[in-house]
């Protein structure tokens, strides 16, 4: 080989190694981050909130090499469609994905506010996060769904059920109203009494019966009055309980009975007194009843 070859030769090889050192690798674009925080209105740890009820998610999101675009949140990895379930950072949601606006496009830092569905149970919740070159992000939280217990109401009147044989205008009772009523052609009362046997020496039978549509039903003994605090748990009880289809036991003190009455409320009935009046002839007996609804 020549000098002139060699020479040749000899200077691409050098040009070779210096482009080959100037050469760098192509950067990989970083992609969004994503941070998501479940919280309730006072600012705890929220995994469960009642069913059709609003719940709380904080969202922080960078922007890594290019700009936020999107911003979507999904239930059980479907976008929720139903967009008056969604607010974002305070407005009505006006789409599920939902673009985001010039300002939020670096960093954003959001409050999302999510309708729980109107069954119960657990579902995740997933933030997904765009770039403009929609590379994505996304980050889930679970909730469960729960059908709230309503606080039961108790009776604010005496709820007072004489003897049937006694005046007129009593041994009948509505539970709605506490009233006391009579026991012939009336159409308001719920129980009524059963009066007297005069064959008897202590003549007050000492018994009830449901009226005017009415459903009796005698409570377990075992069932703790005090400890019955929800609606579900009145409910829960008369559906355990058994019916009366014609005339109960006769009635002590810390008897139960379960009564739903025409309208549909379920009264719980604790037999909180009973007065017997021995004499022959006096109907001034009584039965006193607390009751939970």
């Amino acid at each position: 080989m020549n000098k002139l070859n060699s020479f040749f030769f000899a200077t691409v090889a050098a040009l070779a190694v210096l482009f080959s050192a100037c050469t760098t690798d192509p950067i990989e674009p970083v992609g969004p981050s994503l941070t998501l925080e479940l919280t309730s209105n006072v600012g705890t740890n929220q995994d469960s909130v009642a069913v059709d009820s609003f719940f709380t998610v904080l969202v922080t999101a960078s922007s890594g090499t290019n700009t936020l675009k999107t911003i979507e949140v999904q239930e059980n990895g479907v976008a929720i469609s139903d967009l008056s379930r969604l607010d974002f950072n305070g407005f009505s949601a006006g789409s599920n994905p939902s673009p985001l606006g010039a300002s939020d496009t670096a960093t954003l830092d959001w409050t999302l506010r999510i309708k729980a569905p109107s069954v119960e149970g657990a579902n995740d919740y997933t933030i997904v996060i765009t770039d403009q070159i929609d590379s994505t992000i996304e980050r889930t939280v679970s909730v469960t769904s729960f059908v709230p217990f309503t606080e039961v109401d108790t009776n604010t009147v005496v709820l007072r059920l004489r003897n049937q044989a006694g005046p007129a205008g009593q041994g009948g009772l509505d539970l709605d109203t506490g009233d006391e009523t009579g026991t012939m052609n009336e159409t308001t009362h719920d129980l009524a009494d059963l009066g007297i046997d005069v064959s008897k020496a202590v003549d007050w039978i000492q018994k009830i019966k449901s009226a005017n549509g009415a459903e009796l039903r005698k409570v377990d003994n075992s069932t703790n009055f005090a400890d019955v605090m929800f609606k579900e748990q009145v409910e829960e009880i008369y559906n355990a309980s058994t019916v009366i289809p014609a005339e109960s036991d006769v009635v002590q003190q810390g008897d139960m009975f379960a009564v739903k009455v025409a309208s549909g409320v379920i009264y719980l009935l604790y037999t909180a007194e009973v007065s017997v009046t021995p004499a022959s002839g006096d109907n001034s007996d009584f039965y006193r009843f607390d009751a939970k609804f």
